[in-house]
């Protein structure tokens, strides 16, 4: 994820967040100079299970001009280690879905009927549903 902060501010604790609860490979925020410029990328990326219990690794700022890193190359290696460190279950490579029916009206259909029918055609299009 890439964006601006027009503050001249570092990543914010909202920037952090994101980068970790929605397990994003790296977040960077470019401030900008008075006359709307970019300045500096600050950048942080997540970082294998460790002893010190953190989550990410903030990279120095630099100007945009001069970031260097190959994003590809960096990623699947980080993932890597990722795979070798995590303690997690093996999940299968399909969608899923969470279903929720909304309305304002009860018009007299049989309620839990409508739902089947809804998580059939999730099925049906080989959507898990939870």
């Amino acid at each position: 994820m890439i964006h601006t902060h027009l503050d001249g501010e570092n990543l914010t604790t909202d920037d952090l967040t994101d980068l970790a609860l929605l397990r994003l490979d790296l977040v960077c925020a470019i401030d900008t100079d008075p006359d709307g410029l970019p300045d500096k990328a600050y950048t942080a990326h997540l970082i294998p299970e460790n002893l010190e219990g953190t989550f990410w690794m903030q990279l120095p700022p630099a100007p945009p001009s001069e970031l260097t890193l190959n994003f590809l190359s960096f990623i699947q290696a980080l993932e890597g280690e990722f795979t070798k460190k995590q303690k997690t279950r093996k999940v299968d490579a399909t969608d899923r879905a969470i279903l929720i029916r909304v309305e304002n009206q009860i018009h007299g259909l049989n309620q839990s009927m409508l739902l089947n029918e809804l998580k059939e055609l999730a099925r049906s299009c080989g959507v898990e549903v939870f």
